[in-house]
């Protein structure tokens, strides 16, 4: 070397490879949305059993229509996921 630094070359920029989604981000995000979205409607409902004329406290109400809400939520989004990643194969 004659004394001289050499220049150092630019970092390359590397395309980031379009890769699967990730599963288990999608089905928690659905089961999230949709216990908020079944809690909401169940705090906001009458909490009254129309066959038995039975009461539920809010917080039961909240319980058993967000647990219903999220199992309906990861579903749709499982559903979703396939749709999405069945076009990406095409």
């Amino acid at each position: 070397m004659t004394g001289e630094e050499q220049p150092v070359p630019e970092r390359v920029r590397r395309r980031r490879r379009r890769g699967a989604p990730m599963v288990w981000r999608w089905i928690g995000t659905g089961a999230i949305i949709g216990f908020a979205l079944l809690g909401a409607y169940a705090m906001t409902s009458d909490n009254v059993n129309e066959a038995t004329r039975q009461s539920y406290s809010a917080t039961t109400a909240v319980g058993f229509m967000g647990m219903l809400g999220a199992c309906i939520g990861a579903l749709v989004a499982a559903v979703v996921l396939a749709l999405v990643m069945g076009r990406d194969r095409r």
